[in-house]
């Protein structure tokens, strides 16, 4: 009697067993379709990445390499936008790139669904606060026809400028993030614009994504826009449009500090003194352009230049040599004077 009973408590323990074999074989089965653990996952880490900020004062965004820190817990998408809303980095171009981000404007919510990363940042981001400064300037201009008309002008140059920077600082955030995943994903930009943690789309005109005037379509997801980024043909049409407006300091930052063809690069006071000593630069035509491999550049264009003297002549199909200093393409002092000299 007893070995029966050990005999049946042996089946019994051997069928719950097998029971609960059966059990964990089909919790398994149950979760073969939960994600990987990252192991990296609440660790601090740092990442080298393409981030993009403006060409100072000009409607170009530059990419810059750089290595930032992601802390424990943190999206690295999260990392990029807080690092691009800090400003500017601290290095030797800094004198060639600005920030972008109203000061204050600051990260709401960073999501990714369905291929489509959600980015809501603050509503300092839409801050007017330069235009209606220049509005309020603006009232002392005087009541006359002439002194209106330079207010509107004023005031029409401060909202281009302010829709020019909400277009580039869509864009930089855009391109950083969609070169960080290689494409693989669109942008919805987003502003809370109540402040309650709730993104907004906002109209494409509201952004500087188009004219006011053509409607208000909202902003659809976005990719990487190249048109937006300097190359050595846009850098060198930056310059010229400068030299031709008579905007000598800010052409000036686009020669190259280093000597080329034994000619240094002079200071500023003298740069304009010889540029006017040669005559003026009335207009360009960009031919062509060719980016080597090695850093350096080509750019051919027809000049047209008015001699010191006031004779009047076209320059062309000059070829114009440029090297790449740090992460942008500038222009040879020397080689650029030697052109304006033979003409």
């Amino acid at each position: 009697m007893k070995t029966k009973l050990m005999l049946a408590w042996i089946l019994s323990l051997c069928l719950l067993l097998i029971g609960c074999s059966g059990r964990i074989l089909m919790e398994d089965r149950n979760n073969e379709g939960l994600p990987v653990l990252d192991p990296e996952d609440g660790v601090a880490k740092d990442i080298s990445v393409v981030l993009y900020y403006r060409l100072t004062g000009e409607a170009y965004l530059v990419p810059i390499t750089r290595n930032i820190s992601v802390r424990a817990n943190e999206r690295a998408e999260t990392a990029i936008i807080r690092t691009l809303l800090e400003g500017v980095p601290q290095q030797s171009l800094s004198n060639n790139v600005s920030g972008i981000f109203p000061t204050g404007t600051d990260i709401v919510e960073v999501a990714l669904d369905s291929g489509i990363l959600y980015v809501t940042i603050s509503a300092e981001f839409l801050d007017d606060s330069s235009v209606e400064s220049v509005r309020q300037a603006a009232n002392s201009f005087g009541a006359g026809m002439e002194a209106q008309e330079l207010a509107q002008e004023a005031i029409r140059l401060a909202e281009e400028e302010m829709y020019l920077t909400r277009q580039l600082g869509v864009y930089s955030l855009v391109n950083t993030l969609t070169e960080y995943a290689d494409g693989e994903i669109r942008v919805q930009f987003l502003v809370d614009v109540e402040g309650n943690g709730q993104g907004e789309r906002l109209s494409t005109g509201d952004l500087g994504l188009s004219s006011r005037a053509e409607g208000e379509d909202l902003i659809e997801p976005l990719e990487f826009n190249p048109e937006i980024v300097v190359n050595a043909e846009r850098i060198l049409r930056c310059m010229l449009s400068r030299m031709v407006s008579g905007q000598f300091e800010m052409a000036y930052v686009l020669f190259l500090e280093a000597p080329v063809g034994g000619v240094q690069k002079p200071t500023y006071a003298n740069f304009e003194n010889e540029m006017l000593g040669l005559g003026n630069i009335t207009g360009f035509e960009i031919l062509s352009s060719k980016e080597n491999d090695d850093g350096t550049a080509s750019v051919w264009v027809n000049l047209d230049f008015q001699k010191a003297d006031g004779q009047l002549c076209r320059i062309e199909n000059c070829e114009i040599s440029m090297r790449k200093e740090g992460d942008l393409y500038k222009v040879g002092y020397g080689s650029f004077k030697s052109i304006l000299e033979a003409a």
